[in-house]
């Protein structure tokens, strides 16, 4: 592997980092809102401000994982099978995080690592990839 493809593929687990874990948040959120357990907006207030740095506590080594998937198979392969595998990547790591941190596992937090996971990815530009006739500033043809 190439150091530039390297750079990239961490690039995008930051990207998944970034935005993973708010993603989480708001799915949480809104299945809170529905299903009638947030009683008032003063505890939907602090939902969100609590839940915001817990989330990144909680959902992001699971949500990098996912993004170094994602980048990594995208090098490999089109951004709708790479997305998949990222969404795996991203139920696992979290049912397993959830194990570890909730000492159980919960189905809503591997569901939500799951939509997190593929919403990151729509969200996300795969790592740029120079064309097959690209010359390094060597001369070399690229690998």
């Amino acid at each position: 592997m190439r150091k530039e493809d390297a750079r990239e593929i961490v690039k995008v687990g930051g990207k998944f980092l970034l935005i993973g874990p708010p993603i989480g948040v708001l799915l949480l959120f809104l299945n809170m809102l529905i299903s009638g357990r947030l009683h008032s907006a003063e505890m939907a207030f602090y939902f969100i401000l609590l839940g915001i740095p817990f989330a990144y506590l909680y959902g992001g080594l699971p949500a990098f994982a996912a993004g170094l998937t994602y980048g990594l198979a995208t090098l490999h392969m089109g951004r709708v099978p790479a997305a998949l595998i990222s969404c795996v990547i991203g139920t696992i790591s979290s049912g397993l995080f959830g194990i570890l941190a909730l000492t159980e596992l919960k189905l809503s937090v591997t569901l939500v690592g799951a939509l997190c996971s593929l919403l990151a990815a729509a969200l996300c530009r795969p790592p740029k990839r120079p064309p097959a006739d690209y010359l390094s500033p060597s001369g070399d043809a690229h690998e």
